[in-house]
């Protein structure tokens, strides 16, 4: 299309008059509005790419810095980004990953009991929700907007408060099969009833009739997607990755589809797609999907709601008072519930105090409700800065108070000892060695299933993540003799490598590497490097020779 044509329509979809200054000015106003774009991206790339770096190092979550970043940077800090639809596009679409993984999250989180954990769900859950209905009601609020911030206070935080479990020794060996299950039921109860929530009519009936719509699909959700999920998997093993992420991606599209057409909002169903769909899907396919929403779409959908979050209303005279009240109702609803529960459970001391404080922080569930609610005129602008700020504070205070309670740390008590770090198959071929030869030796890995198998060959492991320099000294590294890095990621050996290097300059590091470029990096830090691809290939001559020598002698 000729150039001077495509500025009458500019000019016409922007409603400026097409004249001789428009030949000037459009240009110049689609370049502003583009750099406008390119800019605002930048920066949010920037942030995305390296704030988990920092938080990682530090042994901190990242999301409430991209909480705090969006409104730093925002229009009600700065004014250096400001949102657009393409921001707020992938924004949604980190919101969808993140309920989705959450679902996953449940299978690859290791073995659940759901004994105990209905009751534990059911106390701490209704307190919570008649904790927040009650504040709402006092804070001057529709009877239905302070149902919905009741289930924003009901739901959980999934993929918070499992890792503060994980990295906790003894939360996670006496009460991890307790807490999870709870989580689970609580997101579930409290989506499930915002979904209905947001469709209550005035006519009884007529409410009546969506619940039950909802209930019989969620209840056909429950039959269908783990026939439809195993058939695929029977069918369709020897398929291509590939080809399960499409299958994978169809049944979640269809689901969506559907709970839209029936007015439900697809946070609901998501997460329960997620649960059952979570038994099919490999670690190495989790990884993949949680790679991409970790990387890039979650971390921008928490940055866009501290974009679009006033947080000047915060520190405003008529609104600090709703923040601390939100966020001291939820401190002690959830805290009471725990405390309750586990006092019925027959837990005492300061684990039933830690039971009580586990259950307070509020992320993922609740800012993905929240911003519903926000998005349909339900919540203002206030409840919604209050709710991010209860989010944030609850994210940060919560694994500094668990470690004040327990402030023990796992160690092994070794000297002269091999660190292998990693229980892959090729980490437990080593320790399995090590074993019979009666040397002692630590296993340190950061999946919970690795570490509870090889607990149970009766291996001394950590759980911990080998690039942390605490989870080192926690195994000894210090006293050491051997390192032996077997870890399935480039980057981890480098850094675990040059972190053990740091701590014990006498220890003798053996890194199995994944190529010649890693080896190169990597043998600055270490005093032996393992490449898979040389050993095969001598293995593989050595079997040639023998062939050819046995050929010969026939």
């Amino acid at each position: 299309m000729h150039f001077v044509q495509c500025l009458i329509i500019y000019a016409q979809i922007i409603n400026t008059p097409f004249n001789s200054t428009t030949i000037i000015y459009l240009p110049l106003h689609i370049l502003f509005v583009d750099w406008e774009i390119i800019v605002t991206f930048g920066i949010v790339w920037i942030f995305v790419l390296f704030l988990p770096e920092i938080t990682f190092r530090l042994e901190i979550t990242a999301i409430p810095f991209f909480l705090i970043a969006g409104m730093v940077l925002g229009p009600y800090g700065l004014g250096v980004v400001h949102g657009f639809e393409g921001l707020k596009f992938m924004g949604m679409l980190g919101l969808l990953f993140l309920i989705f993984l959450a679902g996953l999250d449940v299978h690859h989180a290791g073995k659940l009991r759901f004994k105990d954990s209905v009751m534990m769900a059911t106390i701490i859950g209704c307190i919570s929700f008649c904790g927040g209905f009650l504040l709402g009601i006092f804070a001057g609020y529709s009877p239905l907007s302070s149902a919905l911030l009741g289930t924003v206070f009901q739901s959980s935080s999934v993929g918070e408060i499992i890792p503060i479990v994980n990295t906790n020794r003894r939360l996670r060996e006496k009460f991890g099969i307790l807490i999870l299950p709870s989580l689970i039921i609580m997101d579930i109860v409290s989506l499930l009833m915002f979904s209905i929530f947001l469709n209550f009519k005035d006519n009884f009936l007529e409410t009546l009739l969506i619940t039950l719509e909802f209930i019989a699909f969620v209840a056909a959700i429950f039959i269908i997607i783990p026939r439809v999920g195993k058939y695929l998997d029977r069918k369709y093993f020897m398929a291509s990755r590939e080809f399960r992420v499409k299958i994978l991606t169809m049944i979640v599209l269809a689901v969506s589809s559907v709970s839209l057409l029936l007015g439900m909002h697809p946070i609901s169903v998501m997460f329960i797609s997620g649960v059952l769909l979570g038994k099919y899907v490999d670690d190495s396919l989790y990884n993949k999907l949680e790679t991409i929403g970790h990387t890039f779409f979650i971390p921008i959908f928490f940055f866009v709601i501290g974009v679009e979050t006033n947080f000047q209303l915060i520190f405003s005279s008529t609104n600090y008072i709703l923040v601390i009240s939100v966020v001291s109702v939820l401190v002690v609803s959830k805290f009471m519930g725990g405390l309750l529960s586990s006092k019925i459970l027959g837990v005492s001391g300061r684990d039933s105090i830690a039971l009580g404080i586990i259950y307070i922080p509020q992320l993922s569930a609740t800012l993905a409700a929240t911003e519903v609610a926000y998005s349909l005129g339900f919540f203002d602008d206030s409840l919604r800065a209050a709710i991010v700020s209860m989010s944030i504070i609850t994210v940060l205070i919560t694994p500094a108070i668990l470690r004040l309670i327990y402030r023990e740390r796992e160690k092994v008590d070794m000297k002269d000892h091999v660190v292998i770090l990693g229980g892959g198959v090729s980490g437990e071929y080593a320790a399995s060695a090590l074993y019979l030869m009666k040397v002692p030796f630590v296993v340190v890995d950061n999946d919970l299933k690795v570490v509870r198998r090889l607990r149970e060959k009766g291996y001394t492991v950590i759980y911990g993540n080998a690039v942390h320099r605490n989870t080192l000294i926690s195994a000894g590294v210090k006293r050491a003799k051997i390192a032996l890095i077997m870890l399935p990621e480039p980057h981890e050996c480098v850094v675990s490598a040059r972190q053990i290097r740091s701590i014990n300059p006498d220890v003798r590091i053996i890194a199995r590497v994944h190529s010649q470029k890693e080896a190169k990096v990597i043998r600055e830090y270490v005093d032996e490097v393992l490449v898979p691809e040389v050993i095969t290939g001598m293995n593989i001559i050595w079997l040639l020779v023998r062939e050819f020598k046995e050929l010969n002698k026939e």
